[in-house]
């Protein structure tokens, strides 16, 4: 190992230690100074380049192997130093798009002046004649950078430089510290370089966290039901259960469990025998749960609204006999005939009560299985035993004072509002947490757990004292309840939330409602016993980005460890584990699985359960949540695998391919990407009313045309001599770069050096011409004549070079043909007046249009090849259009950015007079004005302006009004074509046809002389990333088909002879209205997937956005226009008063824009629980009139919304209501403004 080579292999495994992934690049500075100059040696400074170094740290191998690979992996890497890493970085990010994120390599090693066999006193030397006073190194876009040099007695000197602000605080201080020590480590003990793991988390990190998960004490005897049955004899009278109708007394829950556990034992069951409860909301489960645990087995809850396909999966695999239920279930569920059904409602009480001392398993026997969503599709059972689930709710009960009578708080303070599902693992607290204290548990009637109003009711009603839900249900709670009254959560003494990020507003607003309820946040995961973590919520700090997810619960450990399971330093993300009592056995009957979940640490001997979310340490121990890592996502606090909605999708004969995310910046809402199958056959869309054949015998028409004009074309063109023209242009324009760039007093000696930015401001350029100048620069460094450098700057080897420009005029001055020559001297125009055009003195339009003389122009657009061709193909499909076209029906023509006229010429005598509407515009009024005078001989052309920039409707065009476009080197001035496009496509009728013609190639020839007129340098969208206002044909086909046109063809094709012209006609068809068959998919996945997996958005799609290294780009997808659930179908809008107050209300809580479709489900265009309960508010306020959440549920559109009020309030005296309301609101608005304007 050389110096340099171990001193950058430890500063990799530090780095490696403090890094999410042990695999990264260094950015290595390599002195290099190429022989550009005899006196390149004799130059003070730093001459270097880049070597970007692949690390990793991740092999199981001795720090020693790890080292000397990296040290060669160096030395290979020195051996390719001509290609920098600047130039790496420059076309990788070009490859990825321009991803800001790939823009630099910023952590640095650095090596400094060395001891040499040429100039052994060199250190030396600088050591006795100077001295350091102060030191840093500050680059752009580095975020760390180490530095090191050793001195003339073999000491070594190295500090690190880094931004302030960009890392936490004590980090760099962290590492740098164990950076010593492990090169004192690496100095005095040998037995560290043949470690695999160095260990080199910081002592006291790792001393803190050993205390935190010294969590052990003697765990709680017992099983979950015993608790009950000795509370049930201490306090019979004591109401255990209130519903809204009934209260049932702990003796009666107690007998009617006690009878039940006796039919169950009758049929023989057994301990970790699985025995279903299928049942609604209601006092029925409490008495299900309970007997089934005193007669030795365990339940698996299933819900009654679950697809029956589900039910069955879980029943079968669970292999479940007997299951339990309520009596108006017993039909539906009547199809599982396999399994034998007890009426829990339907059962009597037992003389006696149950007992504790009866028991007939063990701590360590089932308790429940709980199901939860898996990857393949199939759910998975987790396994939880007594021990596990006591130790959870008696260390929740004695942290919270959730205690018995003869403690500090009485049994009735112990009110928990048991709102969560029983298939859902936080029931498992509301029922036997409480119920151990002593408690109540105050249950909601099972049609209404989304209703706030019904639940506010209830808390008020019984004085509930505990929450126990997700954020999600206790926001809907706060929003509902700050609406009604101060006083209205009073009674609150604690809420738990857990299963979900807690939104950092939420504890204030409750406690702007109960400011002495205590708020914990709660988390862990099924697999681990109901929770394992905690963290009151006081203060929460602004800055926060989450609240913290806290310290291990008592019996319970966690850790952040890395891919090696070895521990993370504090602020480094790291894959989240825990230990301890509560881990689950496993999932019923997959071992496969329950090995890849469960796993015994190589190292501590410690089960630990991988929980597959990422988080961190905070200094102060302790642990931050940062999300999860794998396809697994939490709604409304359920475990949903994206993965089994995917399987189920697929299993549709319509899609052949499906991916499903969550909708970015919206909170709960899936969007399922779908590839649909073209075959009719289960097809997931309708077609509208329109003839296909005709629309396919028209394209048809129009490639044949196309293509035989081409062929036309062809035979007439003399390519090589269009090619030498081509060629002596290109020449010539290069040459006239470099003049400008020298007569601007920039490249004119060797090794020079310069920015784009520098150029324009060192020279004056207006930054109009920013662009142009950094194509220049672009062409030169593809000839040869700059080499690129980091920072976008380019330097010249030797001084730009114009002898030739003398000598190729000469060759230019043989050419006979006009339109050449009318060409060249527009080049030798623009070129002599270069500078004055870049700093603003000369307008270009004046050297195209020399003394109003339209002459230059008519040869570009006219008269050159490339227009000859282009106008001619236009010529040529139009005519076929027209001898195809249904005299029935009128042709009616748009053309875009007419100008001169010069295609429309071609174009109009083709046109039949009686049947033809032909729209000319133009952004100019002068191009109009040219127009009219130009073709005063067809009367049925129209002259309007219209601007690509710009909506259609605003300028007064009407939507879907034209059959046919035509666009002639006009698109690219837009400034955006993911806007432009869907403009043009939307002024289409369904079917309709685009010709658009495009420069596909942009020349030096074009840099110089049309690109520095207005229009080419607009452009704001991806052409940014190559800098170029043009596309190739296949792109513009590509992003064509993106913005809704369904074929595209391109002329002349690829290979063509013609492609020298660098112009292409691109023919597109507008797609058709196509009906996306959303009901039907969601009726197909209804009978398959429990509601909350139902995806709310809808992306049906022809095939998948890939990266440039062939992955599907989920990016790109969540920006794809069209994630949106509606149907493509005509929309119906509010068509009175009262729909459209709806309407409001829903555009300003869902942020939608006008119009609405008064048809459309308020949930799938967005709307959730919350969201609901904050429309249920707007609704009732402006209507005057109280109106249930569940009104919303049941009326989810504004059409049957609006049906049910009108039939319980008048229609006048609900318009008048809102009329008065809406006058309110103006007088309101305007005595605002008026106060806002005096102050």
């Amino acid at each position: 190992m050389t110096p340099t080579g171990l001193l950058l292999a430890t500063y990799a495994e530090v780095l490696s230690q403090w890094s999410k992934s042990p695999r990264f690049t260094l950015n290595v500075p390599s002195f290099n100074r190429l022989p550009f100059h005899p006196q390149i040696q004799e130059i003070i400074g730093e001459c270097a380049s880049f070597i970007l170094l692949e690390v990793n740290c991740s092999t199981d191998e001795p720090f020693a192997v790890r080292a000397r690979r990296l040290q060669e992996q160096l030395w290979q890497d020195l051996e390719h130093g001509a290609v920098s890493g600047v130039r790496i970085l420059r076309e990788w990010v070009e490859a990825q798009h321009h991803s800001a994120e790939l823009a630099a390599m910023p952590i640095v090693f650095t090596h400094g002046p060395q001891q040499s066999e040429t100039n052994p006193t060199a250190i030396a030397f600088l050591e006795q004649q100077t001295e350091t006073v102060y030191s840093i190194s500050q680059t752009p876009q580095v975020w760390l950078d180490y530095q090191y040099y050793v001195r003339s007695d073999g000491s070594l000197d190295f500090n690190w430089d880094y931004v302030e602000g960009l890392f936490p605080p004590g980090t760099i201080e962290d590492m740098f510290e164990t950076y010593q020590h492990l090169l004192a480590r690496l100095a005095d003990k040998e037995e560290t370089w043949q470690q695999k793991q160095l260990h080199l988390v910081p002592v006291a990190q790792l001393a803190q966290r050993t205390n935190i998960n010294a969590t052990n004490t003697n765990a709680p005897e017992g099983l979950l039901h015993q608790f009950f049955s000795d509370r049930a004899r201490q306090q019979p009278q004591h109401p255990a259960i209130i519903t809204y109708e009934n209260t049932l007394s702990y003796e009666e829950v107690s007998r009617r469990a006690r009878r039940l556990s006796v039919d169950l034992r009758q049929l023989e069951v057994r301990p970790n025998q699985l025995v279903a409860v299928v049942m609604e909301k209601g006092w029925e489960q409490i008495v299900a749960v309970l007997a089934i645990l005193a007669a030795g087995a365990a339940y698996v809850p299933i819900a009654p609204t679950w697809p029956e396909c589900r039910q069955k999966k879980i029943l079968d695999r669970a292999g479940v006999k007997i299951a339990l239920t309520q009596s108006h279930l017993q039909e539906r569920l009547s199809v599982f005939t396999e399994v034998q059904w007890l009426l829990v409602d339907k059962g009597e009480l037992a003389e006696d009560l149950l007992d504790s001392s009866e028991a007939l398993q063990q701590q360590d026997d089932l308790a429940y299985v709980i199901y939860t969503s898996g990857s393949t599709g199939e759910p998975k059972g987790v396994a939880i035993d007594h021990r596990g689930a006591v130790n959870t709710i008696v260390d929740i009960n004695r942290r919270f004072n959730v205690t018995s009578g003869d403690r500090q708080v009485s049994p009735k303070e112990n009110r928990v509002f048991a709102l969560s599902a029983l298939t859902f693992d936080l029931s498992v607290y509301d029922i036997f947490g409480v119920l151990a204290a002593g408690g109540t548990l105050i249950i909601p009637k099972a049609r209404h757990t989304k209703d706030p109003a019904h639940w506010l009711e209830l808390i008020q009603r019984e004085r509930v004292t505990i929450w126990n839900t997700v954020p999600a249900l206790m926001e809907m709670l706060v929003e509902y309840a700050s609406k009604e009254s101060d006083s209205a959560l009073e009674s609150l003494r604690l809420a738990l939330l857990s299963g979900d990020w807690i939104p950092l507003s939420l504890p204030d607003r409750l406690r702007s409602l109960v400011p002495e309820v205590q708020i914990v946040s709660l988390g862990g995961a099924t697999e681990a016993s109901i929770w394992s973590i905690f963290y009151p919520i006081e203060t929460v700090d602004p800055q926060w980005k989450s609240i913290p997810y806290g310290k291990p619960l008592t019996n319970q450990q966690f850790h952040v460890l890395n891919e090696a399971l070895e521990p993370v330093p504090v602020w480094v993300p790291g894959q989240l584990y825990i230990g301890g009592i509560g881990l689950a056995q496993g999932y019923w009957g997959d071992r496969e699985k329950t090995e890849a979940s469960f796993i015994i640490h190589r190292t501590t001997g410690e089960r630990l359960y991988r929980t597959g979310d990422l988080g961190s340490y905070l200094p102060d121990g302790n642990i931050e949540f940062l999300g999860r890592e794998d396809n697994l996502v939490k709604l409304q606090g359920y475990r949903l695998e994206l993965g089994e909605i995917e399987v189920a999708l697929r299993q549709h004969p319509g899609v052949r391919d499906a991916l499903v995310m969550v909708k970015e910046n919206v909170k709960h809402q899936l969007v399922a990407c779908v590839i649909c199958e073209s075959s009719l056959e289960g097809s997931l869309f309708n077609i509208g009313d329109r003839d296909e054949s005709e629309i396919e015998k028209l394209w048809k028409a129009l490639l044949t045309a196309c293509d035989r004009e081409t062929n036309q074309i062809l035979s007439e063109f003399e390519i090589d001599a269009i090619s030498s023209t081509q060629g002596g242009l290109e020449e010539l324009s290069v040459a006239y770069m470099k003049r400008t760039l020298r007569d601007l007093g920039v490249y004119i000696q060797p090794g020079e050096s310069h920015s784009s930015n520098e150029i324009m401001h060192q020279c004056r350029i207006l930054p109009l011409y920013d662009k142009t100048i950094r194509q220049w620069l672009s062409v030169l460094e593809d000839r040869g004549d700059l080499i690129p450098e980091e920072g976008d700057r380019w330097m010249s080897p030797q001084p730009l070079n114009t002898d030739n420009l003398q000598q190729l005029w000469q060759d230019a001055k043989r050419l006979t043909d006009p339109i050449a020559c009318g060409l060249l001297s527009y080049l030798q125009r623009s070129g002599d007046n270069h500078i004055p055009i870049l700093q603003g003195e000369k307008n270009p339009l004046d050297l195209l249009f020399v003394k109003g003389s339209r002459e230059t122009a008519e040869s570009a657009y006219e008269s050159s090849p490339s227009a000859r061709y282009s106008n001619s193909l236009v010529k040529a499909a139009i005519a076929e259009l027209v001898r195809t076209w249904s005299p029935d029906r009128p042709l009616r023509i748009l053309e875009i950015g007419a100008g001169i006229g010069a295609t429309t010429a071609s174009v109009l005598p083709e046109l039949p007079a009686k049947n033809t509407s032909y729209t000319y515009t133009d952004i100019s009024q002068f191009f109009l004005n040219q127009g009219r005078k130009k073709f005063t001989s067809y009367p049925f052309v129209d002259y309007r302006l219209f601007d690509i920039n710009r909506a259609p409707q605003e300028q007064g065009y009407q939507l879907g009004s034209f059959d046919l476009i035509v666009a002639v080197n006009v698109i690219h001035v837009a400034r955006d074509l993911n806007v432009t496009l869907p403009y043009t496509r939307s002024l289409l009728t369904e079917g309709g046809f685009l010709l658009l013609v495009e420069l596909t190639e942009f020349r030096p020839s074009h840099m110089t002389t049309i690109g520095l007129t207005e229009g080419f340098s607009d452009y704001e969208d991806e052409r940014l990333n190559a800098n170029l206002p043009t596309l190739s044909p296949q792109q513009w086909c590509d992003r064509l088909s993106s913005q809704g046109f369904e074929q595209c063809a391109f002329f002349p094709e690829k290979g063509s002879p013609l492609e020298i012209l660098g112009q292409h006609l691109i023919i597109a068809r507008r797609d058709g209205e196509k009906q996306f068959k959303r009901q039907a998919l969601q009726a197909f996945l209804q009978e398959r997937l429990p509601d909350y997996a139902i995806p709310t958005h809808y992306l049906p799609l022809d095939r998948w956005p890939l990266t440039t290294n062939g992955k599907i780009d989920r990016q790109k997808l969540m920006t794809l226009e069209g994630i949106d659930s509606r149907e493509t179908r005509e929309i119906a809008p509010p068509s009175n008063e009262l729909e459209q107050a709806i309407a409001n209300i829903w555009q300003a809580i869902l942020n939608l824009e006008p119009p609405l479709d008064i048809q459309q489900n308020f949930f799938d265009l967005g709307g959730n629980s919350l969201a609901a309960v904050q429309a249920r508010g707007q609704l009732a306020e402006t209507l005057q009139q109280d109106i249930s959440v569940l009104t919303l549920f049941e009326y989810p559109t504004i059409a049957s919304l609006a049906r049910y009020i009108g039939e319980t309030q008048t229609n006048d005296t609900f318009m008048q209501t809102v009329r008065d309301r809406g006058d309110l609101r103006k007088q309101a608005a305007l005595k605002r403004r008026r106060k806002s304007r005096q102050t």
